[in-house]
């Protein structure tokens, strides 16, 4: 993520609120079926790899409202040889859930405005993304109830550049 020119992880609009009880499995909330693979995001998460070719960390807070609303928070850094972060991107986000596929915003603090039109399979959330300025994908692939690996690229006139990565561990299970 870089301010500016930046990218995007798939994320969502400001007013979204961690909130409210959470099965890791697909429930019904609201007439709307959770994917199973949102249920095992919920939770907070903490993550090193690497942002625009520099050593990153990250983090992400994911919940689930009623009638198939998830909510993402995002936060990245850069992490100096001394361990010293200097932050990077703080975002938001807001996907709404229908049939194995979602819809959403992301608002972040460069600010941009982002939409993000997403696909869950068993294992991963697939989430494109497009604003004025940028495009692109952003993968989250479940490896474990404790393990996450996301992967970022942004696009060019060239095609798809990777420009971040990360694994990330569980910190807290959902509420």
């Amino acid at each position: 993520m870089r301010r500016g020119n930046g990218w995007v992880m798939a994320g969502l609009i400001p007013w979204a609120v961690m909130s409210g009880p959470v099965a890791a499995s697909a429930q019904e909330a609201g007439g709307a079926a959770m994917p199973e693979v949102v249920g095992a995001l919920v939770g907070d998460w903490t993550g090193e790899g690497e942002l625009l070719g520099r050593p990153g960390a990250f983090e992400m807070s994911w919940g689930v409202l009623e009638r198939g609303f998830a909510t993402l928070h995002f936060r990245n850094a850069f992490v100096g040889d001394d361990g010293e972060r200097q932050p990077v991107l703080e975002a938001r986000a807001h996907y709404r859930f229908v049939d194995g596929t979602g819809t959403g915003a992301w608002i972040d603090d460069r600010p941009q405005q982002i939409l993000i039109r997403a696909v869950v399979t068993d294992s991963s959330l697939v989430s494109e993304w497009s604003a004025e300025s940028e495009r692109g994908r952003t993968e989250y692939v479940v490896r474990s109830p404790d393990q996450v690996v996301v992967r970022d690229w942004v696009g060019t006139p060239e095609g798809e550049r990777l420009f971040g990565e990360a694994t990330y561990r569980r910190v807290r299970q959902g509420r």
